[in-house]
């Protein structure tokens, strides 16, 4: 008999205080309303974008979950569609209870590849219980 496949999603978030749909939900929805659809790659911003994407995924994670801090992290990456390659990697590590803590990544892409660019969502939670 075969081994159910565990996706990436159940393996970083089975313990997650919120549901993984509810987390795409909240980090597309952030996103979109910081960086608007006619928005191309833009250096000079790219510090603004990220605070106040980082602020408004806390406050929503925040309103959901007082039993739990959070971490979040946010990177916009430039994206050149003339060039063949691209990539990025980046790894976290901690020590915590794996019961009760963890983390979950998210890519948005905003849609469009004409935008040039997109935005890697880590969040990461610790229980206060």
């Amino acid at each position: 008999m075969a081994t159910p496949r565990v996706t990436e999603d159940a393996k970083l978030s089975s313990n997650s205080p919120i549901a993984v749909a509810k987390l795409k939900e909240m980090c597309s929805q952030v996103c979109g309303s910081v960086i608007s659809p006619e928005t191309v790659y833009t250096h000079a911003l790219t510090s603004e974008w990220n605070d106040r994407i980082i602020k408004g995924v806390l406050d929503l994670l925040v309103a959901e979950s007082k039993r739990h801090k959070f971490l979040i992290y946010s990177t916009v990456v430039e994206r050149d569609e003339s060039s063949s390659t691209r990539g990025m990697h980046s790894t976290t590590g901690a020590y915590w209870n794996s019961a009760k803590d963890g983390i979950w990544n998210y890519k948005w892409g905003g849609g469009t590849a004409d935008r040039g660019m997109d935005v890697v969502i880590s969040i990461a939670w610790i229980s206060l219980e």
